[in-house]
């Protein structure tokens, strides 16, 4: 990555977490408003993103900004709040199953790439190697075929 885009995506993922982050969960838990589709999409991002900020802790990996951010985009926006929005009644262990998948994607990306440096491009190219073993894959939601096959249709064809 230039240099120069750094310090952007470090603020990009501060404005996300200042918006969804734990205050976000607190008030609206407190408000007593139902909790789906984005209080659960908001837990699932930042339940993802400590997992990942705490693997790449653990084995003294960087993890960028830009990959924070995609991590946050990916789980809130793309896999739980759709879930919880149009199946609510599947969404209660989102956070956890988010969670476990992103240690499994970074520890697929660090393995492709090689790099202690963890970009959103080896994010990309984790998640791509990683998607039949992830906990979240079984919601269907960006599948590579239309759903029309049935629940245990094989979709690699």
């Amino acid at each position: 990555m230039d240099e120069r885009f750094r310090d952007y995506f470090r603020q990009r993922v501060d404005v996300y977490e200042r918006r969804w982050g734990p205050d976000f969960i607190r008030r609206r838990a407190l408000s007593g408003r139902q909790k789906y589709p984005q209080l659960v999409a908001a837990e699932a991002g930042q339940r993802a993103l400590r997992a990942a900020r705490e693997e790449a802790e653990n084995k003294g990996l960087d993890l960028r900004g830009d990959a924070e951010l995609l991590i946050l985009f990916l789980a809130q926006d793309l896999v739980a709040e759709p879930v919880a929005e149009v199946t609510p009644e599947e969404a209660d262990d989102l956070p956890d199953i988010v969670a476990v998948d992103v240690v499994r994607v970074i520890a697929q990306s660090v393995e492709i790439s090689g790099e202690r440096e963890i970009s959103a491009h080896s994010i990309v190219d984790g998640l791509s190697a990683s998607w039949e073993q992830l906990e979240s894959s079984h919601f269907r939601v960006w599948d590579r075929h239309r759903g029309d096959r049935g629940p245990d249709a094989d979709f690699r064809d």
